[in-house]
């Protein structure tokens, strides 16, 4: 059993971001949407890019996933700068790291593919439980009646 969820993991860890990203769809307001079709998105092109190239024990900068994690890193930036909520700051702290650590495995001549793997794979579990945490917090301002602005503004008066 425990390696099945060992082999096995991605696939519940999609699932759980998928779970999440439709609870920001229907409960969420438009930050949360947004960070939830990000996901959603990084999820499909995963999929996509192991069916034609299954992960291989390569000691090369993983380019597709690097992509991957810059595209990521941007749309993230786009929302944590303009949301009115700390969360997806969080989760582009998070994606930072994923995205420094590929530049480091090309700096670095001898770096472990399990460290390389975890570097980049685990900062992804952070940005779950800040993604489930600030749904739940949007969500408990939602049952309260806080109405709150989902968006910085603008201009400054």
């Amino acid at each position: 059993m425990d390696s099945l969820l060992v082999e096995y993991r991605h696939y519940l860890q999609y699932g759980i971001f998928a779970a999440l990203s439709v609870f920001a769809w229907f409960r969420g307001e438009d930050p949360e949407k947004q960070i939830g079709l990000v996901f959603i998105a990084a999820i499909v092109l995963q999929v996509v890019y192991r069916q034609f190239a299954p992960e291989s024990p390569s000691r090369d900068i993983e380019v597709p996933y690097l992509v991957l994690d810059c595209l990521m890193f941007v749309a993230f930036a786009s929302i944590a700068m303009r949301a009115n909520r700390t969360y997806p700051l969080w989760i582009l702290a998070a994606q930072l790291i994923a995205v420094i650590m590929h530049f480091q495995r090309g700096i670095l001549e001898e770096m472990a593919p399990l460290a390389y793997w975890a570097l980049i794979r685990l900062p992804s579990y952070l940005q779950m439980l800040a993604f489930a945490i600030g749904l739940w917090a949007q969500d408990r301002r939602r049952k309260r009646g806080i109405a709150g602005r989902p968006w910085r503004r603008t201009s400054a008066r």
